[in-house]
Protein backbone atom coordinates (compact mmCIF):
# COMPACT_ATOMS: atom_id res chain seq x y z
CA UNK A 1 0.00 0.00 0.00
CA UNK A 2 2.64 2.55 1.16
CA UNK A 3 5.03 1.91 -1.38
CA UNK A 4 2.54 2.89 -4.46
CA UNK A 5 2.08 6.20 -2.07
CA UNK A 6 5.37 6.83 -2.08
CA UNK A 7 5.98 6.89 -5.93
CA UNK A 8 3.17 9.14 -6.47
CA UNK A 9 3.94 12.48 -8.42
CA UNK A 10 2.29 15.49 -7.64
CA UNK A 11 -1.43 16.01 -5.87
CA UNK A 12 -3.08 19.13 -7.33
CA UNK A 13 -6.07 20.49 -4.70
CA UNK A 14 -8.49 22.19 -6.28
CA UNK A 15 -10.00 25.19 -4.03
CA UNK A 16 -12.20 24.27 -1.27
CA UNK A 17 -12.21 24.87 2.82
CA UNK A 18 -8.31 25.46 3.46
CA UNK A 19 -8.08 23.74 6.70
CA UNK A 20 -9.33 20.48 5.25
CA UNK A 21 -6.71 20.63 2.21
CA UNK A 22 -3.95 21.61 5.19
CA UNK A 23 -5.13 18.57 7.14
CA UNK A 24 -4.72 15.96 4.53
CA UNK A 25 -1.65 17.63 3.05
CA UNK A 26 0.02 17.58 6.84
CA UNK A 27 -0.90 13.41 6.87
CA UNK A 28 0.97 12.68 3.22
CA UNK A 29 4.20 14.40 3.56
CA UNK A 30 5.22 11.36 0.56
CA UNK A 31 3.40 13.51 -1.68
CA UNK A 32 4.08 16.71 -3.30
CA UNK A 33 1.64 18.83 -3.16
CA UNK A 34 0.07 21.66 -5.24
CA UNK A 35 -2.66 23.74 -3.87
CA UNK A 36 -4.80 26.28 -6.34
CA UNK A 37 -6.10 28.64 -3.54
CA UNK A 38 -9.41 30.01 -5.30
CA UNK A 39 -11.52 32.26 -3.15
CA UNK A 40 -12.72 35.98 -3.95
CA UNK A 41 -10.37 36.83 -1.63
CA UNK A 42 -7.17 35.86 0.04
CA UNK A 43 -6.68 34.41 3.44
CA UNK A 44 -3.06 35.29 4.08
CA UNK A 45 -2.98 33.50 7.77
CA UNK A 46 -4.38 30.39 5.81
CA UNK A 47 -1.57 30.77 2.63
CA UNK A 48 1.11 31.24 5.75
CA UNK A 49 0.05 28.10 7.28
CA UNK A 50 -0.17 26.07 3.92
CA UNK A 51 3.47 27.71 2.94
CA UNK A 52 4.72 26.47 6.69
CA UNK A 53 3.58 22.83 6.31
CA UNK A 54 5.72 22.92 2.71
CA UNK A 55 2.61 22.80 0.40
CA UNK A 56 3.42 24.77 -2.83
CA UNK A 57 0.38 26.92 -2.83
CA UNK A 58 -0.67 29.03 -6.12
CA UNK A 59 -3.35 31.91 -5.44
CA UNK A 60 -5.66 32.45 -8.08
CA UNK A 61 -8.10 35.09 -7.07
CA UNK A 62 -11.20 35.85 -9.59
CA UNK A 63 -9.38 34.21 -12.24
CA UNK A 64 -10.25 30.67 -13.77
CA UNK A 65 -8.17 27.73 -13.54
CA UNK A 66 -6.84 27.00 -17.13
CA UNK A 67 -6.77 23.78 -18.52
CA UNK A 68 -3.36 23.61 -20.70
CA UNK A 69 -1.51 26.02 -18.59
CA UNK A 70 -2.06 25.29 -14.99
CA UNK A 71 -2.62 21.49 -14.38
CA UNK A 72 -1.90 19.80 -17.59
CA UNK A 73 2.31 21.06 -16.85
CA UNK A 74 1.98 19.70 -13.56
CA UNK A 75 1.31 15.97 -15.01
CA UNK A 76 -0.81 15.36 -11.47
CA UNK A 77 -1.22 12.01 -10.50
CA UNK A 78 -4.72 12.80 -8.77
CA UNK A 79 -6.83 15.52 -8.73
CA UNK A 80 -8.61 16.19 -5.63
CA UNK A 81 -11.69 18.57 -5.37
CA UNK A 82 -11.88 19.78 -1.74
CA UNK A 83 -15.42 21.06 -1.06
CA UNK A 84 -15.55 23.37 -4.21
CA UNK A 85 -18.57 24.00 -6.86
CA UNK A 86 -15.89 24.31 -9.57
CA UNK A 87 -16.55 27.76 -10.76
CA UNK A 88 -13.54 28.82 -10.86
CA UNK A 89 -12.60 25.83 -13.56
CA UNK A 90 -12.33 26.84 -17.08
CA UNK A 91 -14.48 24.96 -18.88
CA UNK A 92 -18.03 23.82 -19.24
CA UNK A 93 -19.38 22.10 -16.41
CA UNK A 94 -18.90 19.85 -15.43
CA UNK A 95 -15.54 20.56 -16.29
CA UNK A 96 -14.64 17.00 -18.59
CA UNK A 97 -10.87 17.88 -18.73
CA UNK A 98 -10.51 16.85 -15.28
CA UNK A 99 -10.98 13.21 -16.07
CA UNK A 100 -7.45 13.30 -18.04
CA UNK A 101 -6.49 12.43 -14.20
CA UNK A 102 -7.62 10.26 -11.78
CA UNK A 103 -10.28 12.54 -9.23
CA UNK A 104 -11.52 12.48 -6.23
CA UNK A 105 -14.20 14.43 -4.54
CA UNK A 106 -13.92 15.26 -0.93
CA UNK A 107 -17.21 16.08 0.77
CA UNK A 108 -17.47 17.90 4.47
CA UNK A 109 -19.77 20.08 3.51
CA UNK A 110 -24.07 20.03 3.11
CA UNK A 111 -24.60 22.00 0.03
CA UNK A 112 -21.23 21.12 -2.72
CA UNK A 113 -22.43 19.53 -6.04
CA UNK A 114 -21.45 16.03 -7.64
CA UNK A 115 -19.22 16.25 -10.12
CA UNK A 116 -17.98 13.09 -12.22
CA UNK A 117 -15.40 11.46 -10.37
CA UNK A 118 -13.39 8.03 -9.41
CA UNK A 119 -14.04 8.35 -5.59
CA UNK A 120 -16.31 10.29 -3.34
CA UNK A 121 -15.26 10.68 0.07
CA UNK A 122 -17.52 11.86 3.18
CA UNK A 123 -16.53 12.87 6.26
CA UNK A 124 -20.00 11.05 7.65
CA UNK A 125 -22.78 8.78 6.94
CA UNK A 126 -25.13 11.17 7.97
CA UNK A 127 -24.02 14.13 5.13
CA UNK A 128 -24.10 11.49 2.84
CA UNK A 129 -27.47 10.09 3.63
CA UNK A 130 -29.08 13.62 4.48
CA UNK A 131 -27.84 15.41 0.90
CA UNK A 132 -26.23 12.67 -1.36
CA UNK A 133 -28.48 9.87 -1.89
CA UNK A 134 -29.80 10.96 -4.47
CA UNK A 135 -26.85 11.24 -6.61
CA UNK A 136 -25.70 7.44 -5.76
CA UNK A 137 -25.97 6.98 -9.44
CA UNK A 138 -23.60 9.48 -10.61
CA UNK A 139 -20.92 8.18 -8.09
CA UNK A 140 -18.32 5.74 -9.09
CA UNK A 141 -17.38 4.26 -5.55
CA UNK A 142 -18.29 6.07 -2.16
CA UNK A 143 -16.24 6.08 1.26
CA UNK A 144 -16.48 6.95 4.66
CA UNK A 145 -13.28 8.34 6.42
CA UNK A 146 -14.59 10.34 9.47
CA UNK A 147 -12.46 13.68 10.24
CA UNK A 148 -8.95 14.01 11.81
CA UNK A 149 -8.31 16.11 15.35
CA UNK A 150 -4.62 16.39 16.44
CA UNK A 151 -4.47 14.36 19.09
CA UNK A 152 -1.37 14.96 20.64
CA UNK A 153 -1.76 18.68 20.42
CA UNK A 154 -4.84 18.37 23.07
CA UNK A 155 -2.86 15.83 25.15
CA UNK A 156 -2.00 18.42 27.63
CA UNK A 157 -5.58 18.96 28.11
CA UNK A 158 -6.08 15.44 29.76
CA UNK A 159 -5.88 15.00 33.53
CA UNK A 160 -8.22 13.18 36.27
CA UNK A 161 -11.58 14.51 36.09
CA UNK A 162 -13.44 16.06 38.10
CA UNK A 163 -11.11 17.79 40.80
CA UNK A 164 -12.45 17.12 43.79
CA UNK A 165 -11.50 20.42 45.47
CA UNK A 166 -13.12 22.45 42.68
CA UNK A 167 -16.11 23.42 41.52
CA UNK A 168 -17.08 20.80 38.53
CA UNK A 169 -16.65 23.38 35.32
CA UNK A 170 -19.11 22.37 32.19
CA UNK A 171 -17.72 24.34 29.02
CA UNK A 172 -20.17 25.11 25.97
CA UNK A 173 -17.84 26.04 22.56
CA UNK A 174 -19.19 26.54 19.50
CA UNK A 175 -18.39 28.75 16.35
CA UNK A 176 -20.50 32.31 16.85
CA UNK A 177 -23.70 31.04 15.14
CA UNK A 178 -26.78 31.13 17.32
CA UNK A 179 -27.83 28.08 15.39
CA UNK A 180 -24.94 26.74 18.13
CA UNK A 181 -26.39 28.45 21.06
CA UNK A 182 -30.13 27.09 21.78
CA UNK A 183 -32.52 29.05 24.30
CA UNK A 184 -32.59 26.02 26.61
CA UNK A 185 -29.04 26.37 27.60
CA UNK A 186 -29.47 28.88 30.02
CA UNK A 187 -32.57 27.34 31.76
CA UNK A 188 -30.45 23.78 31.73
CA UNK A 189 -27.64 26.00 33.07
CA UNK A 190 -29.91 27.49 36.27
CA UNK A 191 -31.51 23.57 36.44
CA UNK A 192 -27.97 21.97 37.00
CA UNK A 193 -26.62 24.47 39.72
CA UNK A 194 -29.78 24.80 41.66
CA UNK A 195 -29.92 20.58 41.89
CA UNK A 196 -25.71 20.25 42.59
CA UNK A 197 -25.54 24.35 44.67
CA UNK A 198 -23.78 27.06 43.82
CA UNK A 199 -20.52 26.19 45.34
CA UNK A 200 -20.48 22.65 43.24
CA UNK A 201 -20.82 23.84 39.68
CA UNK A 202 -19.55 26.49 36.96
CA UNK A 203 -19.72 27.03 33.36
CA UNK A 204 -18.04 28.61 30.53
CA UNK A 205 -18.77 29.51 27.44
CA UNK A 206 -17.08 30.30 24.40
CA UNK A 207 -18.50 31.52 21.46
CA UNK A 208 -21.53 32.58 22.67
CA UNK A 209 -21.11 35.72 24.56
CA UNK A 210 -23.69 37.71 22.55
CA UNK A 211 -26.24 35.27 23.01
CA UNK A 212 -26.27 35.34 26.87
CA UNK A 213 -25.12 38.91 27.76
CA UNK A 214 -26.48 38.30 31.20
CA UNK A 215 -26.10 35.16 32.60
CA UNK A 216 -23.22 36.39 34.63
CA UNK A 217 -25.83 37.75 36.81
CA UNK A 218 -28.09 34.67 37.86
CA UNK A 219 -24.89 32.29 37.49
CA UNK A 220 -21.30 31.40 37.65
CA UNK A 221 -20.42 31.78 34.03
CA UNK A 222 -17.16 32.67 32.31
CA UNK A 223 -18.00 34.05 28.87
CA UNK A 224 -14.42 33.79 27.51
CA UNK A 225 -13.35 35.54 24.92
CA UNK A 226 -14.02 34.09 21.62
CA UNK A 227 -11.77 31.67 19.44
CA UNK A 228 -8.25 33.31 18.78
CA UNK A 229 -7.98 34.89 22.18
CA UNK A 230 -6.27 31.70 23.25
CA UNK A 231 -5.54 28.01 22.10
CA UNK A 232 -8.87 25.81 22.07
CA UNK A 233 -6.92 22.96 24.09
CA UNK A 234 -6.06 25.57 27.22
CA UNK A 235 -10.25 26.38 27.39
CA UNK A 236 -10.35 21.93 27.18
CA UNK A 237 -7.69 21.62 30.04
CA UNK A 238 -9.98 23.60 32.72
CA UNK A 239 -13.50 22.25 31.62
CA UNK A 240 -14.39 18.60 33.34
CA UNK A 241 -17.43 18.08 31.43
CA UNK A 242 -18.23 19.34 27.70
CA UNK A 243 -22.25 20.02 26.58
CA UNK A 244 -22.96 20.57 23.35
CA UNK A 245 -26.70 21.27 21.94
CA UNK A 246 -27.51 22.83 18.55
CA UNK A 247 -30.93 24.41 17.73
CA UNK A 248 -33.59 21.75 16.08
CA UNK A 249 -32.82 23.29 12.76
CA UNK A 250 -29.51 22.42 12.89
CA UNK A 251 -27.15 19.09 12.10
CA UNK A 252 -23.61 18.59 12.62
CA UNK A 253 -22.35 16.67 9.25
CA UNK A 254 -19.11 16.31 11.42
CA UNK A 255 -18.80 18.05 14.73
CA UNK A 256 -14.67 19.37 15.46
CA UNK A 257 -15.39 20.45 18.82
CA UNK A 258 -16.57 16.90 19.65
CA UNK A 259 -13.84 15.48 18.44
CA UNK A 260 -11.51 18.03 20.14
CA UNK A 261 -12.99 17.32 23.47
CA UNK A 262 -12.67 13.74 23.54
CA UNK A 263 -9.16 13.90 22.49
CA UNK A 264 -9.18 16.09 25.83
CA UNK A 265 -10.18 13.01 27.99
CA UNK A 266 -13.10 14.99 29.16
CA UNK A 267 -16.80 13.41 29.58
CA UNK A 268 -19.02 14.80 26.48
CA UNK A 269 -23.23 15.59 27.33
CA UNK A 270 -24.64 15.89 23.50
CA UNK A 271 -27.29 15.60 21.03
CA UNK A 272 -27.92 12.66 19.78
CA UNK A 273 -27.96 14.27 16.00
CA UNK A 274 -26.56 14.71 13.23
CA UNK A 275 -23.28 12.84 12.67
CA UNK A 276 -22.66 12.85 16.38
CA UNK A 277 -23.62 9.39 17.18
CA UNK A 278 -21.13 8.40 14.73
CA UNK A 279 -18.36 10.08 16.89
CA UNK A 280 -19.69 8.72 20.41
CA UNK A 281 -21.39 5.75 21.71
CA UNK A 282 -24.31 6.72 24.28
CA UNK A 283 -22.85 5.41 27.78
CA UNK A 284 -19.22 4.67 26.72
CA UNK A 285 -17.62 7.77 25.62
CA UNK A 286 -20.69 10.23 26.75
CA UNK A 287 -24.35 10.40 26.90
CA UNK A 288 -26.62 11.34 24.24
CA UNK A 289 -29.80 12.95 24.27
CA UNK A 290 -32.39 12.12 21.76
CA UNK A 291 -34.81 14.96 20.97
CA UNK A 292 -38.18 14.46 21.93
CA UNK A 293 -40.49 15.10 19.26
CA UNK A 294 -43.96 16.71 19.80
CA UNK A 295 -46.87 13.96 18.76
CA UNK A 296 -50.37 13.56 19.38
CA UNK A 297 -50.53 14.02 23.31
CA UNK A 298 -47.44 15.79 23.74
CA UNK A 299 -46.91 19.39 22.61
CA UNK A 300 -44.07 21.55 21.22
CA UNK A 301 -43.49 22.76 24.48
CA UNK A 302 -43.60 19.29 26.62
CA UNK A 303 -41.47 17.74 24.16
CA UNK A 304 -38.75 20.79 24.95
CA UNK A 305 -39.31 20.43 28.25
CA UNK A 306 -37.95 16.87 28.50
CA UNK A 307 -35.36 17.29 26.43
CA UNK A 308 -34.01 20.00 28.69
CA UNK A 309 -34.64 17.78 31.87
CA UNK A 310 -32.71 14.87 30.03
CA UNK A 311 -29.72 17.45 29.40
CA UNK A 312 -30.18 18.19 33.30
CA UNK A 313 -30.21 15.19 34.27
CA UNK A 314 -27.05 13.43 32.74
CA UNK A 315 -25.10 16.54 33.85
CA UNK A 316 -25.68 16.30 37.08
CA UNK A 317 -25.10 12.56 37.55
CA UNK A 318 -22.35 12.96 35.77
CA UNK A 319 -21.17 16.07 38.37
CA UNK A 320 -21.55 13.61 40.90
CA UNK A 321 -19.52 10.90 40.23
CA UNK A 322 -16.44 11.24 39.78
CA UNK A 323 -15.81 7.88 38.50
CA UNK A 324 -18.05 8.31 35.65
CA UNK A 325 -16.92 11.10 34.48
CA UNK A 326 -13.46 9.91 34.48
CA UNK A 327 -14.36 6.58 32.48
CA UNK A 328 -16.30 8.56 29.99
CA UNK A 329 -13.43 10.84 29.38
CA UNK A 330 -11.02 8.23 29.23
CA UNK A 331 -13.29 6.10 26.94
CA UNK A 332 -13.36 9.44 24.26
CA UNK A 333 -9.58 10.18 24.67
CA UNK A 334 -8.92 6.57 23.79
CA UNK A 335 -11.54 6.46 20.79
CA UNK A 336 -10.06 9.62 19.85
CA UNK A 337 -6.49 8.29 19.64
CA UNK A 338 -8.10 5.02 18.18
CA UNK A 339 -10.26 6.58 15.23
CA UNK A 340 -9.60 9.80 14.72
CA UNK A 341 -6.01 10.60 15.14
CA UNK A 342 -3.65 11.84 12.21
CA UNK A 343 -2.25 7.96 11.91
CA UNK A 344 -5.81 6.56 11.73
CA UNK A 345 -7.22 9.31 9.31
CA UNK A 346 -4.61 9.01 6.98
CA UNK A 347 -5.26 4.72 7.45
CA UNK A 348 -8.69 5.31 6.32
CA UNK A 349 -8.16 7.53 3.67
CA UNK A 350 -4.71 5.98 2.03
CA UNK A 351 -7.44 2.43 1.90
CA UNK A 352 -9.97 4.68 0.32
CA UNK A 353 -7.74 5.58 -2.21
CA UNK A 354 -6.39 2.74 -3.14
CA UNK A 355 -8.90 1.78 -5.73
CA UNK A 356 -8.11 5.24 -7.41
CA UNK A 357 -4.30 4.73 -6.97
CA UNK A 358 -3.94 1.81 -8.96
CA UNK A 359 -4.46 3.88 -12.33
CA UNK A 360 -2.46 6.19 -11.03
CA UNK A 361 1.00 6.80 -13.30
CA UNK A 362 3.58 5.99 -10.47
CA UNK A 363 7.62 7.02 -10.57
CA UNK A 364 9.98 3.66 -11.59
CA UNK A 365 11.56 2.57 -8.64
CA UNK A 366 14.92 2.28 -10.17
Amino acid sequence: MNNVMVHVNNVCWLGGTMLHTLTVCKAYPEFRHVVYYVHSGESPQMVAMLKEAGVETRILIDKKLRCDEDIAPLDPALIILNNTPGSFIEGVYPFSWLRAWPTVFYHHGPTHPVIPCDLDIFNSRHLYETRYTKCRAQMTAIRFVGSYVDADLFAKAVRPRPRTDQRVKIGKLASDQDVKFPSMIPRIFKRVEKALGHNRVSFDIVGGSKYYPKLGNDLVVYQSPDFGSRPVQDFYADWDILLYITTDNYAETWCRVITEAMASGLAIVAEHKGAIPEQITHGHEGLLVKPHLPGASVSQADADIRCETTYVNFLVDLAQSASRCRTLGENAREKAMREFSLPAFRRKTIDALMGVMAGIRIESEA
